[in-house]
């Protein structure tokens, strides 16, 4: 019985996690596409999971997403607040990747956390350590600087429906889906697919989305 029931149990987180995985994936679409305000609900709540269910490296993207959501949405302070708890919780673990991954408007916001902490006010949330803050602006720029770098040996600038697709495909969705999505058909997906492959230098769809990522174009 003990089994079985710790077996069910693990099932059910499995399948919590993947709920969890797949609405952030929503949620990060939404973003791109300028959705602010459908987003930020959607990342409120999953934080909400993502904290009772003591998954702090899922917590942790998630406060970042909604920073930046909070930001392109003009709610600076919030935004400034959000990540400041992200950053709290992944200073002690050293997280990197997952705020440099964000690119430059991540730089931005940093930059906001690091000048809110230096002016010492009063309701600050619990602080992180200025080094911290400094190595992820730091390896931001040095990221930024190679992926200008990398933009200028593109063979062509990509397509706005090829960016449109390149986005898609880093939300984790299927040529069918993608193609639902553009009203159009799987076909002309696979062919914008080959375009981004022969533009970005990739052979997969994660080498197209790493690619899009270091040059600032998801």
């Amino acid at each position: 019985m003990a089994f079985e029931q710790e077996r069910a149990a693990n099932a059910q987180n499995a399948a919590d996690a993947a709920l969890v995985v797949d609405r952030l994936t929503l949620a990060r679409l939404l973003h791109a596409q300028g959705q602010h305000r459908e987003a930020l609900p959607l990342l409120v709540e999953l934080g909400k999971t993502a904290a009772a269910a003591g998954r702090t490296g899922t917590l942790i993207e998630i406060l970042a997403l909604q920073a930046l959501t909070l930001w392109a949405g003009s709610k600076k302070e919030r935004a400034v607040s959000t990540l400041a708890q992200a950053l709290a919780l992944a200073a002690p673990e050293g997280y990197v990747r997952t705020f440099i991954d964000e690119g430059q408007p991540m730089a931005e916001l940093l930059s906001e956390v690091l000048e809110a902490q230096q002016r010492g006010q009063p309701d600050w949330p619990p602080r992180v350590p200025t080094h911290y803050i400094r190595k992820l602006l730091a390896t931001l720029e040095r990221d930024d600087a190679g992926a200008r770098s990398l933009a200028k040996r593109l063979p062509e600038p990509l397509s706005g429906r090829e960016l449109e697709v390149l986005q898609l495909v880093a939300a984790g969705k299927s040529n069918r889906r993608i193609a639902s999505e553009l009203f159009v058909s799987v076909g002309t997906v696979k062919t914008h697919l080959n375009n981004l492959y022969r533009k970005l230098d990739a052979r997969s769809r994660t080498q197209a989305v790493a690619r899009g990522r270091q040059l600032n174009l998801i």
